[in-house]
């Protein structure tokens, strides 16, 4: 039985550092800065939105 609580264990100890490592992969994904060409597409967009309500 001992054998089957060390691989657990093992397993729980996995999951907390695959989910640590994915933590700190999205929260610097939110930190980056948006490209260039996305930012000039979404202010064209908003141009275009407001031109449309006017």
């Amino acid at each position: 039985m001992s054998g089957n609580t060390g691989k657990r264990q093992d397993s729980a100890a996995s999951r907390a550092l695959i989910e640590d490592n994915l933590r700190k992969v999205y929260q610097e994904t939110l930190n980056e800065e948006i490209p260039d060409k996305l930012r000039d597409l979404l202010e064209r967009l908003r141009q275009t939105q407001q031109e449309a309500g006017k």
